[in-house]
C-alpha cells in the first residue's frame, strides 16, 4: 500500500482497490498480538512451565477450570506462537519376529552377532563401537569405532571381514535402523546372509555380543580417558588381540577363543585319513607325505575363497600355491596360516 500511495500517487480507494484489500483494514490500527493476547500467553506459559509434559487439551482443560473462558481457537493460536506444540512420537512399527533360539555353533563362521555401544571422548564428543562375534568361540571379530556409523559403513565392515575369512550363514542383531536399512538388508541378501532380528526388549535373546559388551564396556571404556577418537582404536584394537588370544573362557573350557577355534579344526583335519596333523606357529595344518623331489605339501584353507590351497616347498625354498577343490565338508573351517612365516625348514626324509 504504501508503495502504491508514495510511488505511484494513488488514492487509498484505488490502491485498496488493486490489491485487493478494504478500506476498513487499513484503517483499522495494528495491534500486537503479544499486546492483545499478553493475558492469554502469561497464563499458558505458567501453566506449561509448571506441566512441561501436557499437550495442548489438558492445559486448555485446566484453563478452564481455572476460569478462564477464552475460546480454544485463540488459546491454541496462542499455544503455537510460543512454540508449545510438542512433536507426537509415533510408535516404531516392528514385524513381529521369531528369532532362532540362543545355541553354540558346531564350526567357526556359522553364526556372527552384532551390535552397537555408544561413549564418550573428554571433550565431550559422543563416538559409537560397533562390535562383530564369532557366537562358536566368542571371538571378537571386528570393532569399528566413529561419530556415526550407517549402514554402508556395515557394509564396509563386513567387505572387510569377508576378505579375511569369509561371511557367516546368520547374523544375529537388534532392530537397530543400520540393521533395518535398505543398503544393508540387500547386501546381506546378495551375499547369501540370513539377518536373525531379535524380538524388540529382549536383549538376552543376543546374550553372547551382549556379554562382550559388558567386558568391553568395563575394561575399556569405562577405565581409559580418551582425547580423540584415535586412542580409542589403538586401546580397543590392543584389548582386542588381548581377548581373543589372551583371555580364557569358562565358556570354552577354560581355552582361549584362538585355542578353541585350532583344537576344533585340529580335531576336523584329524578326521582325514592318509594324513597326519602338525602344528606350525600355534595353528594346527595337514602335512602329506613328502613327495618323491622332496618338496613339502600343506593343506591350508584359503579365506577368501574358502577353497584349499596347495603350498609346496621346493628345493631352492620357493614357494608355490597351487589351488585345488575343497571337499564340502571343510569349506566352513577358515584357517588363518601364514604360509610364508611357518615354511622355514625343509623336513628330512622319511
Amino acid at each position: 500500500m504504501k508503495f502504491l500511495l508514495d510511488q505511484h500517487c494513488l488514492s487509498i480507494r484505488k490502491a485498496c482497490s488493486s490489491i485487493g484489500l478494504s478500506r476498513s483494514a487499513w484503517y483499522r490500527p495494528l495491534i500486537d498480538w503479544l499486546e492483545r493476547d499478553r493475558s492469554v500467553a502469561e497464563a499458558l506459559s505458567a501453566l506449561a512451565d509448571s506441566k512441561p509434559g501436557l499437550g495442548f487439551w489438558k492445559l486448555f482443560a485446566r484453563l478452564r477450570r481455572m476460569g478462564h473462558l477464552w475460546n480454544h481457537k485463540r488459546v491454541y493460536r496462542v499455544y503455537c506462537l510460543l512454540k508449545l506444540n510438542l512433536r507426537r512420537r509415533t510408535k516404531k512399527r516392528v514385524p513381529v519376529r521369531n528369532p532362532l533360539p540362543l545355541f553354540v555353533p558346531e564350526a567357526p563362521n556359522r553364526v556372527w552377532s552384532a551390535d552397537f555401544m555408544s561413549d564418550a571422548l573428554y571433550s565431550g564428543m559422543r563416538f559409537r563401537t560397533f562390535n562383530v562375534l564369532d557366537d562358536f568361540n566368542r571371538e571378537a571379530l571386528a570393532i569399528e569405532i566413529d561419530t556415526s556409523l550407517p549402514s554402508e559403513r556395515l557394509v564396509r565392515v563386513f567387505e572387510q571381514l569377508k576378505d579375511e575369512r569369509g561371511l557367516p550363514d546368520v547374523l544375529r542383531t537388534d532392530n537397530g535402523p543400520e540393521f533395518l536399512g535398505e543398503v544393508f538388508v540387500s547386501w546381506c541378501k546378495e551375499n547369501g546372509v540370513m539377518l536373525d532380528y531379535i524380538e524388540p526388549g529382549k536383549p538376552n535373546q543376543n546374550a553372547f555380543i551382549e556379554r562382550f559388551n559388558r567386558s568391553y564396556r568395563v575394561e575399556v571404556l569405562n577405565t581409559w580417558l580418551f582425547r580423540n577418537l584415535d586412542e580409542v582404536r589403538e586401546i580397543t584394537w590392543a584389548w582386542m588381540l588381548e581377548y581373543n588370544e589372551e583371555r580364557d573362557h569358562d565358556g570354552l573350557g577354560g581355552l582361549t577363543p584362538v585355542q578353541a577355534e585350532a583344537l576344533v579344526i585340529g580335531h576336523l583335519f584329524a578326521s582325514i585319513p592318509g594324513q597326519r596333523l602338525v602344528k606350525f606357529s600355534g595353528q594346527f595344518v595337514r602335512m602329506l607325505d613328502e613327495c618323491a623331489d622332496h618338496r613339502l605339501c600343506v593343506f591350508a584353507l584359503h579365506s577368501n575363497q574358502h577353497d584349499v590351497a596347495r603350498v609346496t616347498l621346493n628345493e631352492s625354498r620357493d614357494l608355490t600355491v597351487v589351488t585345488v577343490n575343497c571337499p564340502r565338508s571343510l569349506a566352513t573351517w577358515p584357517v588363518r596360516l601364514s604360509v610364508f612365516h611357518v615354511l622355514q625348514n625343509k623336513p628330512s626324509q622319511a
